[in-house]
Protein backbone atom coordinates (compact mmCIF):
# COMPACT_ATOMS: atom_id res chain seq x y z
CA UNK A 1 0.00 0.00 0.00
CA UNK A 2 1.60 3.55 -1.06
CA UNK A 3 0.73 6.29 1.18
CA UNK A 4 0.21 9.33 -1.00
CA UNK A 5 -0.06 12.74 -0.17
CA UNK A 6 -0.29 14.80 -3.59
CA UNK A 7 -0.65 18.06 -2.11
CA UNK A 8 -2.98 19.06 -4.80
CA UNK A 9 -6.79 19.60 -5.90
CA UNK A 10 -7.35 17.73 -8.77
CA UNK A 11 -10.44 17.98 -11.41
CA UNK A 12 -10.65 16.20 -14.41
CA UNK A 13 -13.14 16.53 -17.16
CA UNK A 14 -13.77 14.00 -19.59
CA UNK A 15 -14.23 14.02 -23.51
CA UNK A 16 -17.26 13.72 -25.01
CA UNK A 17 -16.02 10.36 -25.86
CA UNK A 18 -15.86 9.72 -21.77
CA UNK A 19 -12.96 7.54 -22.36
CA UNK A 20 -9.68 8.72 -20.39
CA UNK A 21 -7.06 8.78 -22.81
CA UNK A 22 -6.06 12.34 -24.52
CA UNK A 23 -5.40 14.32 -21.46
CA UNK A 24 -4.68 18.18 -21.24
CA UNK A 25 -2.87 18.97 -17.86
CA UNK A 26 -3.21 22.38 -16.84
CA UNK A 27 -1.71 23.19 -13.48
CA UNK A 28 -1.64 26.49 -12.27
CA UNK A 29 2.07 27.76 -12.23
CA UNK A 30 3.74 30.49 -10.48
CA UNK A 31 0.92 31.38 -8.11
CA UNK A 32 2.97 33.34 -4.72
CA UNK A 33 -0.33 34.44 -3.55
CA UNK A 34 -2.70 31.38 -3.49
CA UNK A 35 -5.25 32.98 -5.95
CA UNK A 36 -5.69 31.12 -8.26
CA UNK A 37 -8.05 27.98 -8.04
CA UNK A 38 -9.44 25.15 -10.32
CA UNK A 39 -12.64 26.56 -11.11
CA UNK A 40 -10.41 29.63 -12.27
CA UNK A 41 -8.37 28.05 -14.37
CA UNK A 42 -10.80 26.58 -15.61
CA UNK A 43 -12.58 29.90 -16.63
CA UNK A 44 -9.39 30.83 -18.62
CA UNK A 45 -10.18 28.04 -20.99
CA UNK A 46 -14.06 28.93 -21.39
CA UNK A 47 -14.17 32.22 -22.80
CA UNK A 48 -13.55 31.53 -26.11
CA UNK A 49 -14.63 27.82 -26.64
CA UNK A 50 -11.01 25.91 -26.68
CA UNK A 51 -12.49 24.04 -24.17
CA UNK A 52 -15.90 22.38 -25.43
CA UNK A 53 -14.02 22.49 -28.95
CA UNK A 54 -11.32 20.24 -27.46
CA UNK A 55 -13.44 17.84 -25.84
CA UNK A 56 -15.70 17.56 -28.70
CA UNK A 57 -12.48 15.97 -30.28
CA UNK A 58 -12.16 13.75 -27.45
CA UNK A 59 -9.34 15.48 -25.54
CA UNK A 60 -9.69 15.27 -21.72
CA UNK A 61 -8.81 17.85 -19.18
CA UNK A 62 -7.15 17.75 -15.91
CA UNK A 63 -6.87 20.60 -13.64
CA UNK A 64 -3.83 21.26 -10.80
CA UNK A 65 -4.01 23.38 -8.56
CA UNK A 66 -1.35 22.69 -5.16
CA UNK A 67 -2.58 23.61 -1.98
CA UNK A 68 0.68 24.88 -0.87
CA UNK A 69 1.14 28.12 -3.11
CA UNK A 70 4.78 27.25 -3.08
CA UNK A 71 5.20 24.25 -4.70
Amino acid sequence: MCNLKPNAKIDVENGCDKVFDKPIIIVEGFDPLGDLDIETLKGRFRSNGFREIMKAYGYDFVYVDFTKNTT
